[in-house]
């Protein structure tokens, strides 16, 4: 797999919602490795989630200041 795609997970309570898990997962079967992406208190325990579903990697902002969705703050994490 050389082609990536970015997800941005939405999950809550520590629950990957199903839109999520359908787009890792059809990644994953058109042979694109996925790239996820969560952010808020919590998000490190998607990993096994995001790997049942077929993921590749999982990269998190595991802080309460992504609890509350800032397109601003957002937007500077993905820069990253």
């Amino acid at each position: 797999m050389s082609e990536k795609i970015l997800v941005l997970l939405e999950h809550n309570q520590g629950q990957l919602k199903r839109s999520s898990r359908e787009l890792i997962a059809f990644s994953s079967k058109a042979g694109v490795a996925s790239v996820c992406l969560a952010f808020g208190e919590g998000a490190e325990s998607l990993a096994g989630q995001v790997g049942d579903s077929g993921g590749s990697q999982l990269l998190c902002y595991a802080s309460k200041d992504f609890n509350l969705y800032s397109p601003e703050l957002f937007a500077l994490a993905v820069e990253k």
